[in-house]
């Protein structure tokens, strides 16, 4: 059930956000806009832990970090591949494991300070990064 619900959020986060690769010409690689995207994650992650103490320093620095990045996800959301199902079942087994550690982090951020009306707005705002 766990490898299942990675692999429906790594499918359905390879469609929406990541970073785009400096420099990059055409869409990216199945392989490579997943592996953006996961190091999107984890940056996201790492600020969850290290402001784990804080809810308002965890909601400023997320805030600063989704300004930083909002050019960047647009236009690998612009430049976004298609992923065909065998892309897909191989990029699971790639990154299933870093991506559901960074989804946890981050779920454990959300659930830790659920009571910050601003925290759970800037949650929402990473989460409009990808329309």
């Amino acid at each position: 059930m766990r490898r299942l619900l990675v692999f429906g959020a790594v499918c359905t986060a390879a469609l929406v956000v990541g970073p785009l690769q400096a420099g990059a010409k055409g869409p990216p690689s199945a392989h490579s806009y997943v592996s953006q995207l996961v190091s999107f994650y984890e940056q996201v992650a790492a600020i969850v832990k290290k402001d784990s103490h804080s809810c308002g320093k965890m909601g400023a620095d997320l805030q600063a970090f989704s300004k930083s990045h909002q050019a960047t996800v647009a236009a690998l959301n612009a430049a976004a591949p298609k992923i065909s199902k065998t892309q897909a079942a191989a990029i699971v087994f790639t990154y299933e494991t870093r991506f559901a550690t960074a989804a946890t982090t981050i779920g454990q951020g959300i659930a830790a300070c659920s009571s910050s009306k601003a925290l759970m707005q800037m949650f929402s705002e990473l989460n409009k990064l990808k329309k």
